[in-house]
């Protein structure tokens, strides 16, 4: 339990009356403070795919809250109790799972083991001509005398 003290003279003396409400205000605003953050509930369960395989480093979001999951794909998540939260479930190679308008109770805990589909992404193609240079739509390679100042090779990516 956590004790101040306060000289009660300082605090009820007549000519004192508005330095005395000062130490109030301020520790019903530092309990004030603890009570919000006391309001919280949390997300737990294993993060599957479709072989029913944990899934490590699976991202969790929710507002500005996150988490990861472990090599055996569990994750406890933490998240403010009595509001709407959205949860999304990321990993490279997976379809998101997202989990919206979930309201907990304070101290609740709520178990949701998704299970992440596969996402495969396929490249267009690589052309090959007689000269054997390679066009690979989507990456843009610019030439080494336009580069002047620069020595090594670049390569710019472009982000779909």
């Amino acid at each position: 339990m956590l004790a101040i003290p306060v000289p009660l003279s300082a605090l009820f003396s007549e000519n004192n009356v508005l330095a005395a409400t000062k130490p109030i205000i301020a520790i019903l605003l530092i309990f004030g403070m603890f009570i919000t953050q006391g309001q919280t509930a949390s997300v737990a369960g294993t993060v599957l795919d479709q072989n029913s395989v944990p899934i490590s480093n699976v991202n969790i979001v929710s507002g500005t809250l996150g988490t990861s999951t472990d090599t055996n794909g569990y994750y406890i998540l933490q998240l403010t109790a009595e509001t709407k939260n959205t949860i999304t479930f990321s990993h490279l190679g997976h379809k998101n799972v997202v989990l919206e308008n979930l309201i907990l109770t304070t101290n609740e805990t709520f178990e949701f083991n998704p299970v992440m589909k596969t996402d495969a992404i396929q490249v267009a193609g690589v052309d090959v001509t007689a000269t054997g240079r390679k066009n690979i739509e989507g990456i843009t390679t610019i030439p080494q005398r336009l580069l002047g100042k620069y020595r090594e090779p670049m390569q710019v990516w472009k982000i779909f």
